[in-house]
């Protein structure tokens, strides 16, 4: 609970603008549905290479998007969901998932640039 506090006012602290220029970034407790199934407790990273998703507790990867695929972003219900060739739709839940799902969209777009 105290670090997800801390990556909150993280996400407050700085621009997204400002975000994507960061080497890495983390976000952890994520819930997400990946081609239909759900899991708990999953983190989210952004890197020079692209974003993955991995369990918390085991740091297996379950998915990973390079920078350079094409990546679809919207907002969903209770969060927001990602769509690219390689996952297929993915489906993430968090608190704050607005904000999560704009940094990941800027995050995509400034990597593939670069």
């Amino acid at each position: 609970a105290k670090v997800a506090r801390l990556e909150t006012k993280l996400a407050r602290a700085f621009s997204a603008e400002e975000l994507v220029r960061l080497p890495y970034l983390q976000f952890r407790h994520l819930r997400v549905t990946l081609q239909g199934v759900a899991h708990e407790s999953v983190s989210l990273a952004l890197s020079e290479d692209g974003l993955c998703l991995f369990q918390a507790a085991t740091g297996v990867s379950m998915a990973a998007i390079t920078c350079d695929e094409e990546i679809q972003v919207s907002g969903a219900p209770s969060g927001f969901s990602l769509v690219s060739r390689g996952t297929g739709k993915c489906e993430v839940e968090h608190k704050y998932a607005s904000v999560v799902g704009r940094i990941v969209k800027l995050w995509m777009a400034y990597k593939k640039e670069k």
